[in-house]
């Protein structure tokens, strides 16, 4: 299912499995600072649904940690710890409007070429700026052809 088909306020569960050593590290259960929110499987999960950019490194604050729609929504995680999961990998099951959805992630599972054109542009565009990515984008896809230097300067310069 989209993120754009979960309304977060019909959720009634969300389970999240992972390797158990990942327990140690990452499932804070309330974060209260930016860097604990880094942290929590809960919050990041939480803020995701609620569609916060967790890219951005000025998303992860002691106030978003407070928000009350976060707070709401990550007491309706759980996570817990499964062995036969191996480090990269995570199943994570959405209970909401009377249906429940299930997800096995694997970070291993290589891309698509589709898929990691889209992750690029997207953390470009966070770093750089929407215009700049587009340039240096269009300046790398037309290598064949002589690139405008000043447009690339402009792009990476300054």
């Amino acid at each position: 299912t989209s993120q754009q088909d979960l309304n977060p306020d019909e959720i009634t569960t969300i389970k999240i499995e992972t390797h158990p050593r990942w327990l140690n590290v990452c499932n804070l259960i309330a974060p209260t600072t930016g860097l604990e929110a880094k942290f929590s499987y809960r919050q990041v999960v939480a803020m995701a649904l609620l569609g916060i950019d967790t890219g951005a490194l000025n998303s992860y604050t002691s106030e978003i940690c407070q928000r009350k729609d976060v707070v709401s929504l990550r007491r309706k995680i759980d996570v817990s710890g499964n062995k036969e999961l191996s480090d990269s990998q995570a199943i994570a099951e959405i209970t909401y409007n009377g249906r429940s959805v299930r997800q096995f992630f694997d970070l291993e599972k290589p891309l698509t070429a589709a898929q990691r054109e889209e992750r690029v542009l997207k953390k470009a565009a966070k770093l750089i700026g929407q215009r700049k990515t587009q340039l240096l984008w269009n300046a790398i896809n037309n290598l064949n052809s002589a690139p405008n230097v000043n447009t690339l300067a402009e792009c990476i310069g300054r």
